[in-house]
């Protein structure tokens, strides 16, 4: 099966990917050759198996965060209010307690659709 991304460097050492469908070049943000191939794996695995994508993405939230599977969007909604400052947190605030919301606000992060 033909590689969609293929890995390659420029002349300052950063690695960057090529879309072969789309012919767009992307930054892979390292210089380390084997960072850089398991990130062009990972990008061809997912356009391989695209069903398992999901799951994939899960287990590594799982790992870099336990709660994240009880976590509620309520909570989401909450912790991102708490980064904001000025009249953008006053905005955030507001928004808080629109009822559009309430719809997600007790879902789980990992179960929304």
């Amino acid at each position: 099966m033909k590689q969609r991304y293929k890995l390659f460097r420029r002349g300052n050492g950063v690695f960057y990917s090529l879309d072969t469908e789309r012919n767009k070049q992307t930054s892979l943000a390292t210089k380390d050759f084997q960072d850089a191939q398991r990130l062009v794996h990972a990008k061809n695995e997912a356009c391989r198996q695209p069903a398992i994508n999901l799951q994939i993405a899960r287990a590594y939230l799982t790992a870099s965060d336990p709660q994240i599977a009880t976590r509620k969007w309520q909570f989401v909604i909450d912790e991102t209010a708490k980064l904001k400052q000025g009249p953008t947190r006053e905005r955030w605030e507001r928004a808080k307690k629109d009822r559009s919301f309430d719809t997600i606000r007790e879902l789980p992060v990992l179960e929304t659709p």
